[in-house]
């Protein structure tokens, strides 16, 4: 369920020390997650369209995931991008409702429970056409 986003926002700058308007992925930093390709768009669209909003990406480290850290530290914005490992359940729709959108760029999914759950928290969400995701 949507909380309020000033709210929500003042729970996440609290328990993870981000202040600001933030774009949301969560997913385990892995390449099919196409964690990327997102660091890339938004160096992008931060130089094409002038825009301020961080980038929270939170997810397991797993296979492959050197490279999207390595890409995030060369990335001209890297001080706005925040990887966080894990959040507390009850975070987690404050998460959400603080968030600008939800970025889910994923190649492969079977699912996508976080869609869902951004739906749940009334967060717009940009997302890949692909397999489960449509």
């Amino acid at each position: 369920m949507p909380i309020n986003q000033k709210q929500a926002q003042e729970i996440i700058e609290k328990e993870y020390g981000i202040s600001s308007s933030y774009f949301l992925d969560i997913s385990r930093l892995e390449p099919h997650k196409n964690v990327d390709n997102l660091i890339k768009a938004n160096i992008i669209t931060r130089q094409k369209y002038n825009i301020s909003q961080k980038l929270v990406i939170v997810g397991n480290k797993v296979f492959g995931y050197e490279r999207i850290l390595a890409l995030a530290q060369h990335s001209p914005y890297s001080n706005d991008i925040y990887f966080i490992d894990y959040v507390k359940s009850e975070h987690l729709n404050a998460l959400y409702s603080a968030a600008e959108a939800f970025i889910y760029p994923s190649l492969n999914e079977g699912f996508g429970l976080p869609l869902v759950e951004a739906m749940a928290s009334g967060t717009p969400i940009v997302t890949s056409n692909i397999t489960a995701i449509p």
